[in-house]
């Protein structure tokens, strides 16, 4: 079958895919690690204050860090590169000095302040169990300092990222949650309690994490050493493009505190940490590829930008879009088939029970509905990044947040922590659907007959394949499910069939993606060969 991929599109595909192999270790290890919490904490009052300290450094990480920082700083490297070596160096390391004076202070204040962090803005709920709070504010005070490194990690990503460089900075994940079950099942079964254990792994693994990083960057010839040139207008740049995604970023975040803060009025213990299992869940599936393909984007976005190939563009997200309707679509109904094997499969051990299994599925249920709209969004922002466009995804996540809050407090009655998942997933539709519109105004729209015809073909596909595996679920009784290796085998079966349905059912409706997929796998093989 014939590929029309152009080479900007199978060269985002080679980065995308080399990402894809790391990230796919890293959301297994990342498995691994929830799997070690499942077994030491369960659903229980531990397993809940874990999950909100656990929560506040990432969630300030994503807004400092990984998220406004880095949509800002690789569009400003990458148009450095064309100058001077020095001048590269420079901005570089007084971004990096900059950035770990910042984050220490706030490093400080977090942690003097744990206390009314946690009982009076993100676990309010949790003001009438005294036992509880105590142990989430001590948590949260230890591992305010994993904040810190990640958070200069994602500093040194993006510096590697701007020069096209991701394997590094996608391992590392890897090293996190490898040290981090380490340290579960090293102290936590011998030494002291175990979530006392995991947080001493979570702190030194991000420290691993950029020490890591560090030997790429100088064999870039960017050494990083402190430089206190902050007033450089590359900086100054910087930290404007910044405000604007700080804002969106903090918008985003305020979702995710909304949604913890209710959860946390939620009676029975478990609620808060059932919501991070199903989402977990969720993360593996867009880790495989889409977290790959939306960190690959934004490069090749910035360089057509630049270069004032807007056609390019528009071929390059319309391309990014359908290959993300094509590995989100299938998994979707796939996961949905299997969950209950897979969560009992994965989780169900020690401490966690079945009622812990039941507690995850009814959040899953309801997460795995916006698992589509998630990973539009994740390659629809980097699109605004790249013109330097800070604002309009901050418009987009504000409707989103509004709408999130509605929906969580109208549905956790009901529906308990499968409401908020719920309204987790409509508000990320909105949020979707606004960026469509708002980039149709920005370039004047993108090819939607293609895209409406490709998204059409990859549904029906999925559905068939969809039908498939319901009729294999029909065949295996409830009772024969008991088992784990009967577990295992049904969702092994699952996988496969309806992996290789779905591929059979691409090839038939002469699917453009998976033409592009088959032959970039089969010209890297043929190459293989004669090598």
């Amino acid at each position: 079958m014939p590929s029309n991929a152009t080479k900007e599109q199978r060269s985002l595909l080679k980065s995308a895919g080399l990402m894809s192999l790391i990230t796919l270790l890293s959301r297994f290890t990342g498995l691994a690690r929830e799997v070690t919490v499942a077994h030491f904490l369960g659903t229980g009052m531990a397993a809940d204050a874990f999950a909100i300290a656990f929560k506040l450094p990432n969630l300030f990480r994503r807004l400092v860090g990984e998220g406004a920082m880095s949509s800002a700083f690789i569009p400003v490297l990458v148009d450095l590169q064309g100058d001077d070596k020095e001048t590269l160096k420079r901005v570089c390391a007084s971004f990096f000095t900059l950035m770990a004076m910042l984050v220490a202070v706030l490093c400080a204040v977090c942690v003097l302040g744990a206390n009314f962090l946690v009982s009076e803005v993100f676990a309010r709920g949790y003001q009438n169990d005294p036992a509880k709070l105590a142990l989430t504010v001590l948590l949260t005070r230890w591992m305010f300092f994993y904040l810190l490194f990640i958070s200069l990690a994602a500093v040194v990503q993006a510096i590697l990222n701007s020069h096209k460089i991701f394997g590094p900075s996608a391992f590392t994940p890897v090293l996190l949650n490898l040290i981090t079950v380490g340290a579960a099942f090293g102290l936590g079964q011998h030494v002291m309690e175990p979530h006392k254990a995991l947080a001493i792994g979570v702190m030194v693994g991000g420290f691993v994490q950029l020490a890591f990083q560090l030997p790429f960057v100088w064999r870039l010839g960017i050494p990083l050493w402190p430089h206190f040139d902050f007033r450089h207008p590359a900086i100054k740049k910087v930290f404007l493009l910044m405000v604007p995604g700080l804002a969106g970023a903090g918008l985003y975040q305020l979702n995710i505190w909304v949604s913890q803060m209710i959860a946390t009025f939620i009676p029975n213990n478990g609620a808060v940490a059932s919501l991070g299992y199903s989402n977990r869940l969720l993360e593996f599936t867009l880790g495989v590829f889409i977290v790959a393909l939306s960190t690959a984007v934004l490069p090749t976005f910035s360089a057509q930008v630049r270069d004032r190939q807007l056609d390019k563009l528009q071929e390059t997200l319309s391309f990014a879009l359908r290959m993300t309707a094509y590995v989100t679509i299938p998994s979707m109904i796939g996961l949905f088939l299997i969950r209950y094997p897979l969560i009992r499969l994965l989780f169900k051990s020690g401490q966690f029970d079945e009622n812990s299994v039941s507690m995850t599925v009814t959040a899953f249920n309801f997460h795995i509905t916006g698992l589509l709209f998630i990973g539009l969004t994740r390659i629809l922002v980097p699109a605004f990044f790249s013109f330097k466009d800070m604002k309009t995804p901050v418009y987009a996540s504000a409707l989103a947040m509004l709408i999130n809050a509605g929906t969580c407090i109208a549905l956790v009655g009901p529906l308990a922590q499968g409401g908020i998942a719920l309204a987790n997933s409509i508000s990320v539709a909105i949020q979707t659907l606004a960026l469509i519109l708002f980039f149709r105004r920005k370039i004047g729209g993108l090819p939607w007959g293609n895209l409406f015809w490709g998204f059409a073909k990859i549904t029906l596909a999925a559905a068939v394949m969809g039908l498939i595996g319901w009729q294999i679920n029909q065949m295996w009784p409830e009772s024969f499910l008991e088992r784990r290796w009967h577990q295992g085998l049904l969702v092994f079966t699952q996988v496969v069939t309806c992996a290789l349905s779905f591929m059979a059912l691409s090839w038939l409706l002469r699917l453009e993606e998976f033409a592009t997929l088959w032959s970039l796998l089969t010209r890297r093989f043929r190459r293989g060969r004669g090598a």
